[in-house]
């Protein structure tokens, strides 16, 4: 078994179908226990960035709208709580959002979660470690791993609905030239070095 420190990030996409088989679990997350509206937010605020991505294109249609969720304690992804929210909307209704999941436990609990729903994820070797589920929607949720503290880890979530014309970085561009495995991951903490580390582990 090879044992992979998470220096680098590992980029994780997941294309959902747009079939009665659709899985809706990962393409909507909660607030206060309830499917997520922009109208559940009181304390939200328009801001001129995205923290994750290029929203240049976004901000010069009109159309869309970037805000900062205040109440990020609130929120909720397959039972794990996020810190930070950012969403942008079109004509009212949610075209992308970006969730920030911190923590060593809740990274491991979402990625297992999203592998109970999707075991056959395809890995891209491209350096990092890259999974995507590919289906015939253009929805897509994208999960990058990594870890900016000695003994921890955090996860960013991508979601849009419109895969075409997202602002958000979703690493389209570089699955052609990759090569393709199926491969899960598995987190364990290295105590003599004091940090998380990704075992690669053969899919059953």
């Amino acid at each position: 078994m090879k044992t992979y420190t998470l220096i680098l990030p590992i980029f994780l996409s997941l294309l959902f179908t747009n079939c009665n088989g659709q899985n809706t679990e990962l393409t909507h997350f909660t607030f206060n226990q309830k499917e997520l509206k922009l109208a559940d937010f009181k304390a939200t605020s328009k801001i001129s960035y995205m923290p994750y991505g290029d929203d240049k294109e976004t901000l010069k249609q009109k159309s869309l709208k970037v805000f900062k969720v205040e109440e990020p304690e609130k929120i909720s992804l397959l039972g794990v709580r996020g810190t930070s929210l950012y969403i942008i909307s079109k004509k009212d209704k949610i075209q992308d959002y970006w969730l920030r999941v911190e923590g060593a436990e809740n990274v491991k609990k979402l990625y297992n979660e999203i592998y109970k729903i999707y075991p056959k994820m395809t890995s891209y070797q491209d350096g990092t470690l890259r999974f995507k589920q590919f289906g015939n929607s253009n929805e897509v949720l994208e999960i990058t791993i990594n870890n900016t503290m000695p003994s921890d880890i955090f996860m960013d979530i991508n979601f849009t609905n419109d895969y075409e014309n997202t602002s958000l970085n979703m690493y389209k561009n570089y699955d052609n030239a990759t090569d393709k495995t199926l491969k899960r991951i598995d987190f364990k903490y290295n105590s003599e070095k004091g940090i998380y580390q990704i075992e690669k582990v053969d899919n059953e």
